[in-house]
Protein backbone atom coordinates (compact mmCIF):
# COMPACT_ATOMS: atom_id res chain seq x y z
CA UNK A 1 0.00 0.00 0.00
CA UNK A 2 1.48 3.34 -1.18
CA UNK A 3 1.71 6.32 1.13
CA UNK A 4 -2.01 8.25 0.43
CA UNK A 5 -3.64 5.60 -1.02
CA UNK A 6 -7.34 4.43 0.20
CA UNK A 7 -8.24 0.95 0.59
CA UNK A 8 -11.40 -0.96 0.59
CA UNK A 9 -11.82 -4.91 0.87
CA UNK A 10 -14.35 -6.91 -1.55
CA UNK A 11 -16.09 -7.50 1.52
CA UNK A 12 -16.67 -3.37 2.56
CA UNK A 13 -18.24 -3.23 -0.80
CA UNK A 14 -20.98 -5.77 -0.31
CA UNK A 15 -21.52 -3.86 2.98
CA UNK A 16 -21.74 -0.46 1.16
CA UNK A 17 -24.42 -1.76 -0.87
CA UNK A 18 -25.93 -3.82 1.83
CA UNK A 19 -26.53 -0.92 3.86
CA UNK A 20 -27.62 1.73 0.88
CA UNK A 21 -30.60 -1.15 0.14
CA UNK A 22 -31.15 -1.15 4.00
CA UNK A 23 -31.72 2.55 3.85
CA UNK A 24 -33.64 2.24 1.14
CA UNK A 25 -36.02 -0.20 2.45
CA UNK A 26 -36.71 1.61 5.48
CA UNK A 27 -37.30 4.68 4.44
CA UNK A 28 -34.36 6.68 5.13
CA UNK A 29 -33.12 6.77 1.53
CA UNK A 30 -35.61 7.85 -0.93
CA UNK A 31 -35.96 5.76 -4.02
CA UNK A 32 -35.01 7.89 -6.72
CA UNK A 33 -31.39 8.55 -4.69
CA UNK A 34 -31.26 5.10 -4.08
CA UNK A 35 -31.40 4.53 -7.72
CA UNK A 36 -28.96 7.25 -8.44
CA UNK A 37 -26.39 6.10 -5.72
CA UNK A 38 -26.58 2.50 -7.62
CA UNK A 39 -25.49 3.73 -10.86
CA UNK A 40 -22.78 6.06 -9.76
CA UNK A 41 -21.47 2.73 -7.92
CA UNK A 42 -21.58 0.58 -11.04
CA UNK A 43 -19.96 3.29 -13.37
CA UNK A 44 -17.19 3.18 -11.28
CA UNK A 45 -17.87 5.63 -8.03
CA UNK A 46 -15.05 3.99 -5.85
CA UNK A 47 -12.40 3.76 -8.53
CA UNK A 48 -10.65 5.78 -6.61
CA UNK A 49 -9.93 3.01 -3.85
CA UNK A 50 -7.55 0.30 -4.13
CA UNK A 51 -10.26 -3.35 -3.77
CA UNK A 52 -8.44 -5.41 -1.61
CA UNK A 53 -9.11 -9.17 -2.46
CA UNK A 54 -10.14 -11.27 0.75
CA UNK A 55 -7.25 -14.03 0.96
CA UNK A 56 -7.02 -16.72 2.84
CA UNK A 57 -4.67 -14.65 5.06
CA UNK A 58 -7.30 -11.85 5.62
CA UNK A 59 -9.35 -15.07 6.82
CA UNK A 60 -6.80 -16.10 9.02
CA UNK A 61 -5.71 -12.80 10.66
CA UNK A 62 -9.74 -12.06 10.87
CA UNK A 63 -10.13 -15.08 13.15
CA UNK A 64 -7.18 -14.29 15.05
CA UNK A 65 -8.40 -10.55 15.74
CA UNK A 66 -11.60 -12.53 17.18
CA UNK A 67 -9.57 -13.76 19.70
CA UNK A 68 -8.00 -10.66 20.81
CA UNK A 69 -11.14 -8.14 20.66
CA UNK A 70 -14.76 -8.32 21.29
CA UNK A 71 -15.84 -7.79 17.24
CA UNK A 72 -18.36 -9.42 14.76
CA UNK A 73 -16.90 -11.26 12.28
CA UNK A 74 -17.24 -8.70 9.60
CA UNK A 75 -15.57 -6.01 11.63
CA UNK A 76 -12.99 -8.93 12.14
CA UNK A 77 -13.02 -8.72 8.13
CA UNK A 78 -12.87 -5.24 7.74
CA UNK A 79 -9.93 -4.24 10.02
CA UNK A 80 -8.01 -8.08 9.02
CA UNK A 81 -7.93 -6.43 5.72
CA UNK A 82 -6.69 -3.37 6.53
CA UNK A 83 -3.71 -4.80 8.70
CA UNK A 84 -2.73 -7.27 5.63
CA UNK A 85 -2.95 -4.36 3.47
CA UNK A 86 -0.34 -2.61 5.73
CA UNK A 87 -2.68 0.46 6.33
CA UNK A 88 -1.93 3.08 8.69
CA UNK A 89 -5.21 4.55 9.47
CA UNK A 90 -8.43 2.80 9.97
CA UNK A 91 -11.80 4.91 9.48
CA UNK A 92 -15.25 4.17 10.73
CA UNK A 93 -17.78 4.59 12.71
CA UNK A 94 -18.41 1.66 15.24
CA UNK A 95 -16.33 2.28 18.05
CA UNK A 96 -15.71 -0.78 19.16
CA UNK A 97 -13.91 -1.58 15.73
CA UNK A 98 -12.06 1.38 16.37
CA UNK A 99 -10.77 0.45 19.60
CA UNK A 100 -9.54 -3.04 18.06
CA UNK A 101 -8.41 -0.86 15.04
CA UNK A 102 -6.28 1.61 17.67
CA UNK A 103 -5.33 -1.89 19.89
CA UNK A 104 -3.61 -2.90 16.34
CA UNK A 105 -1.42 0.25 16.23
CA UNK A 106 -3.55 1.76 13.35
CA UNK A 107 -4.24 5.75 13.52
CA UNK A 108 -8.25 5.88 13.57
CA UNK A 109 -11.05 8.12 12.49
CA UNK A 110 -14.63 8.18 12.93
CA UNK A 111 -16.26 10.34 10.77
CA UNK A 112 -19.48 10.43 12.27
CA UNK A 113 -18.08 12.38 15.67
CA UNK A 114 -16.82 15.39 13.69
CA UNK A 115 -20.23 15.42 11.42
CA UNK A 116 -23.31 17.88 12.26
CA UNK A 117 -26.38 16.64 12.74
CA UNK A 118 -27.60 16.87 8.91
CA UNK A 119 -24.93 15.21 7.55
CA UNK A 120 -25.84 11.62 9.96
CA UNK A 121 -29.15 12.00 9.15
CA UNK A 122 -29.01 8.76 6.85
Amino acid sequence: MEPGEWLVSRFGLVEVSAGLCRAGREGRLPPAALAAVTVALAAGALAPLQVLEVSCEVYSLAVSLLSRHPLRAGDAMHLAAALTAGADRFICSDNRLLAAAEAEGLTCLNPVAHATEDETAI
